[in-house]
Order: structure tokens, then C-alpha cells, then sequence
């Protein structure tokens, strides 16, 4: 496989969050674009929580485009949470969400956070 791809990412708030729940959870879509091995668009659905930093996130995030020439799209759970200050990000495809060319795609992974986030 190539090198990780590119992504650029909105954020943006989608609800208020609960507010008599301490810490509040805030409920968010993001649309990212991808290039690279792995070229399309996403739109996610999370819920964070965080207290004087992001401390934990579930999602789900609907791609489509091409993963190394084959054209499809696929659904992604997304985990998140720390421990000891230490964060942790995975995903896994969810089972029978491949369409087109990527039906029957399955896996999963880590999100690592680059320098500048």
C-alpha cells in the first residue's frame, strides 16, 4: 500500500449540545475529501464529550470513491477515548456496507494524529 492519504476535513456543529449533562456531549458532522490510494468524500456523524481537551468520540462515516481504482463506498465505526492522557482512535468497516466494486470490503485501524492534529 502507498503512502497514508491527504485528507482535509470541516467540522461542523449540528445540535446544541445536552445541557444538563456534565460534561455536555456535542453532536457533529465533519465531511472530509481524500487523496491519494484512497480518493472520494465522507460525511460523519459523531458525539463527543470533552472536558478541558476532546476526551472520547463515536461515529459513523459514509465514504464514497475509489480505493486503488476500485469505485464503491462503505460505512466506517469509529471509536475514541484516552487513557492517561494518552489518546486512542480506531475504526472498523461495518460488515455488508461495501457497495459497487468494494462490496464485501471489511477491515479496520488506528487513527494517528500528526503534529499540527
Amino acid at each position: 500500500m502507498g503512502p497514508a492519504p491527504r485528507i482535509s476535513a470541516e467540522r461542523h456543529t449540528t445540535s446544541p449540545p445536552v445541557r444538563h449533562l456534565v460534561p455536555a456531549p456535542i453532536y457533529q458532522t465533519l465531511t472530509k475529501t481524500f487523496h491519494g490510494d484512497l480518493a472520494g468524500n465522507s460525511e460523519t456523524d459523531i458525539i463527543t464529550v470533552h472536558t478541558e481537551h476532546p476526551a472520547a468520540y463515536v461515529g459513523m462515516e459514509r465514504f464514497e470513491g475509489t480505493l486503488h481504482g476500485r469505485k464503491g463506498g462503505f460505512v466506517l465505526q469509529h471509536n475514541a477515548g484516552g487513557a492517561n492522557g494518552v489518546p486512542w482512535m480506531t475504526w472498523k468497516i461495518v460488515e455488508t456496507t461495501g457497495t459497487g466494486d468494494l462490496a464485501g470490503i471489511r477491515g479496520e485501524g488506528q487513527i494517528i494524529m500528526g503534529p499540527n492534529g
